[in-house]
C-alpha cells in the first residue's frame, strides 16, 4: 500500500482527521469512507460539513522515523504496531503546514521549531492533540516509507520514471 497517493518524494501528503469537527463518521457508510480515504487520500470520500483543517506532511523516511522512535522512547513496526508517543512523533517532525488554520488559535507559525534540518510543529503544540488523530496520521505517513531493496538486486523505485524531451 506504500506510495499509493504520493508520484514523488517532494510531494506534500494532505492529510484530514476524522477527529475532524468538520469530517462526518458517524454511520457506517461514512466510516468505512474514512478507512478507504485513509487509503487512497482522496478527500472526495469524506462527507464534510464545513471546511476542515488540512496538515501538509513531508513523507516520511527511514531516518525520521528511527528518529520518532529513539526520541519518543517507543515502538515503531510499520505495518504491525506503533505506540501513542511514537506516533504522535512522527506526526510532529513531518508536518510542514496546515491549510484552513483557525485564527483563533493564534499565529500558525509559533507553532513551528528548526530541528534536525526541517521544520518541524512544536513538542507543547502536538501534545495537546488527540492520541486517536497522532494514529490516523501515522498510520498514512508509515505507508509512505520507502520499500526496502530486494534481495535479488532490483533497484526499481516506486516512482514512474520522468519523460525526457529528446
Amino acid at each position: 500500500m506504500a506510495f499509493n497517493f504520493l508520484t514523488s518524494r517532494n510531494d506534500a501528503i494532505r492529510f484530514i482527521s476524522s477527529l475532524d469537527d468538520n469530517v462526518q463518521t458517524t454511520t457506517k457508510k461514512q466510516k468505512a469512507a474514512y478507512r478507504k480515504y485513509l487509503e487512497t487520500l482522496d478527500e472526495s470520500l469524506l462527507t464534510l460539513t464545513g471546511t476542515p483543517l488540512v496538515f501538509l506532511m513531508r513523507p516520511l523516511t527511514w531516518a525520521t522515523q528511527e528518529i520518532a522512535s529513539r526520541d519518543a522512547k517507543g515502538l515503531c513496526v510499520p505495518g504491525v504496531y506503533t505506540d501513542a508517543p511514537t506516533a504522535r512523533e512522527l506526526l510532529r517532525l513531518s508536518v510542514e503546514s496546515f491549510e484552513n488554520w483557525p485564527k483563533e488559535w493564534g499565529d500558525m507559525e509559533s507553532k513551528f521549531r528548526f530541528e534536525y534540518g526541517h521544520r518541524v510543529l512544536s513538542r507543547e503544540w502536538v501534545g495537546d492533540l488527540f492520541p486517536g488523530l497522532c494514529a490516523e496520521a501515522a498510520g498514512v505517513l508509515l505507508d509512505t516509507l520507502p520499500l526496502p531493496a530486494t534481495k535479488e538486486g532490483d533497484q526499481t523505485g516506486p516512482f514512474p520514471e520522468k519523460e525526457t524531451q529528446d
